[in-house]
């Protein structure tokens, strides 16, 4: 394995090889620039990117006109691209976002709406009938649905692999295990001081995921700080634990219904309305009901 000191100065020091890390070191290593690719752990993906919701999404549910709606969509059609070219295994599922009452069912054609406004026009409002036959064994209840025939669920950890292992045959330095502990900006390059050695960059870049404020603090900035919530993760769009759920459901004031528990803790709140974390947040909030009644 290089260390950081083996060589002289770089174009560009990439700071974290998770998939956002790998995929900027695999884009500018296709430009005649000689690249490093930093990551603090001993593998590549081994931080949040091993543990995201593995959904290849349209974008249907974003804003319009942000720039969140822009990467998604964009974002979507490169990795589904990328994904055909290399053989990065992914699944199109598509996606039934159900209706549960009258106020979720209303709201579907202003979803419907924004899927075209953010160009995506592949989504359809069905009934009960259409719910219950692409989902038999949803429970009963269910008042209708949209359908989004474009979702697909994707593997995580092939597709960071195969980002950085782009990198790497394009030209890219990996470096695994070296730590980011101090930096030196001078006029001209950054030197980045790692417990393995200097390394010194014309331009740095964090993406260093959960750790990129710690990143942003060592350059003299505080423009942002993280605050995950560690623990067995129940919503994956909004990245609620299993244990901020319970907490909601034993505070002061717990939620009397899942509309409640949703706005305590933003589950069910994403992008797959509860599609994928509905059934265990359902679960957990029965669970309390039946310890109460006891």
């Amino acid at each position: 394995m290089t260390s950081a000191h083996d060589k002289g100065i770089v174009d560009v020091a990439v700071i974290g090889a998770g998939v956002v890390g790998s995929a900027i070191a695999r884009l500018l290593s296709g430009h005649q620039l000689d690249v490093a690719l930093i990551e603090s752990r001993c593998d590549v993906g081994d931080g949040t990117s091993k543990a995201n919701t593995a959904i290849l999404h349209t974008g249907f549910d974003a804003k319009p006109e942000t720039l969140e709606s822009r990467l998604v969509a964009r974002g979507y059609h490169l990795l589904k691209a990328y994904a055909d070219e290399t053989g990065i295994p992914y699944e199109p599922t598509g996606a039934l976002l159900v209706a549960w009452d009258d106020e979720q069912l209303a709201a579907l054609p202003g979803l419907q709406e924004k899927a075209e406004q953010n160009g995506y026009a592949g989504t359809e409002i069905v009934g009960p009938d259409e719910v219950y036959r692409q989902v038999p064994t949803l429970g009963p209840g269910a008042l209708g649905g949209l359908t989004v025939p474009g979702e697909s669920i994707i593997c995580t950890w092939t597709t960071n692999l195969a980002l950085a292992t782009d990198a790497v045959r394009r030209g890219t330095r990996l470096l695994r295990s070296h730590r980011v502990e101090s930096v030196t900006v001078g006029a001209d390059e950054t030197v980045l001081h790692t417990n393995r050695g200097d390394l010194r960059a014309r331009w740095v870049i964090n993406a260093a995921g959960l750790g990129s404020d710690v990143i942003d603090e060592l350059f003299g900035h505080d423009r942002f700080h993280l605050h995950p919530a560690y623990g067995k993760v129940v919503c994956f769009c909004e990245r609620v634990t299993e244990g901020e759920v319970r907490d909601a459901l034993n505070s002061t004031i717990p939620p009397c219904d899942l509309d409640g528990l949703r706005r305590r803790t933003r589950a069910m709140n994403g992008r797959c309305q509860g599609f994928y974390c509905g059934a265990n947040v359902t679960g957990m909030l029965q669970d309390t009901e039946t310890e109460a009644r006891r």
